[in-house]
């Protein structure tokens, strides 16, 4: 039995104390916590590691930035304001699209989408180019 029949309730004892048994097989019969399931858990873990270590170290590429376009301070600070303000920008766009169409096709559109921003981004001759390709592009894709 999956929850109370009146009710609903996963607790142990549901609002018509009816008595409930829990086991480690999900909806399907199989275990929960075997194979795929730790797959998901590192390649989520592999894909919030690289996203926000890609954006929240700008810092790091800050001198780098500088020294190559020879702009101010606060223009090449933009490049990384932009990156993270892109992403929670769209995060709210991005729960519209993972409800409405589900995780993959989100993800490997953002995929693609993190490809041609950083890709393009590491071709930049003007900050400019960078405020499009790695503030704006990559931005929204991460979210």
């Amino acid at each position: 039995m999956n929850g109370c029949t009146y009710c609903r309730a996963k607790e142990d004892i549901c609002q018509n104390n009816e008595r409930k048994t829990f086991s480690n097989k999900g909806r399907d019969g199989d275990k929960k916590d075997e194979g795929y399931a730790w797959i998901i858990v590192m390649s989520c873990f592999l894909c919030h590691t690289l996203i926000c270590g890609i954006s929240f170290t700008v810092g790091v590429t800050f001198v780098i930035f500088l020294d190559a376009f020879g702009t101010s301070k606060g223009a090449t600070a933009l490049v990384g304001s932009l990156n993270t303000a892109s992403v929670y920008a769209v995060g709210p766009i991005s729960s519209v699209l993972t409800n409405r169409f589900g995780c993959r096709p989100v993800v490997l559109m953002g995929g693609i989408m993190s490809f041609i921003g950083l890709g393009t981004s590491a071709f930049a001759t003007n900050i400019y180019h960078l405020y499009i390709t790695f503030g704006i592009i990559t931005g929204r894709s991460f979210s």
